[in-house]
């Protein structure tokens, strides 16, 4: 059954084993004031028995020379002290991490860019041969090549025209937040 004890074992520990468990928690105790997990205060009261920890207040006036657990006294200028250096620890860190961060960001977003111009500059290349051949085509096809030049000239000064009026209608606008978000995007 469950929670039954089996007939060769008792519910109680041992004398033995209980005396070395009271002797390891009173060492405990009387070292650090603090109870072990699984004990309790003497007496099942709030606080160690007198004399057993640094929360007794019957004998030790309440004064700035009062011991810490540390050892060392207790006294407001040192803790201060102490919670500066924390604090300014703390800045430290943060300021560094921040650098790191930004450092990452940077390097990213720097990465991204290269990659850009790289696929720019190829396109760009592929993209004004192409254009040279098909001015010169089509030069052939209408027996001059400058009215070749000019009927691809004119195309891309169409194109022009169309994505001036998508910029200045929003395009901008979303074209910004889109980066924005792409390189937030990026911190999972």
């Amino acid at each position: 059954m469950i929670g039954e004890i089996p007939p060769h074992r008792s519910a109680e520990p041992s004398v033995e084993y209980a005396g070395e468990q009271e002797q390891i928690a009173a060492s405990v105790r009387t070292s650090t004031g603090v109870p072990t997990r699984g004990s309790s205060w003497p007496g099942n009261c709030d606080r160690p028995a007198k004399g057993n920890s640094m929360y007794d207040t019957e004998d030790t006036p309440l004064t700035a020379e009062r011991d810490t657990s540390e050892g060392g006294s207790l006294d407001f200028s040192s803790f201060m002290q102490r919670f500066a250096d924390d604090m300014k620890g703390y800045v430290h860190a943060q300021r560094r991490y921040l650098t790191l961060h930004l450092t990452e960001k940077v390097s990213i977003l720097m990465g991204k860019v290269m990659q850009q111009m790289v696929l720019f500059v190829a396109l760009g290349m592929a993209l004004l041969f192409l254009n040279i051949a098909l001015a010169l085509y089509l030069g052939d096809l209408l027996a001059s090549r400058p009215l070749g030049f000019v009927v691809v000239a004119g195309f891309y000064l169409l194109l022009l025209g169309i994505f001036s009026l998508w910029w200045s209608n929003g395009g901008k606008d979303r074209f910004v937040i889109d980066r924005i978000n792409d390189l937030n995007d990026n911190d999972d």
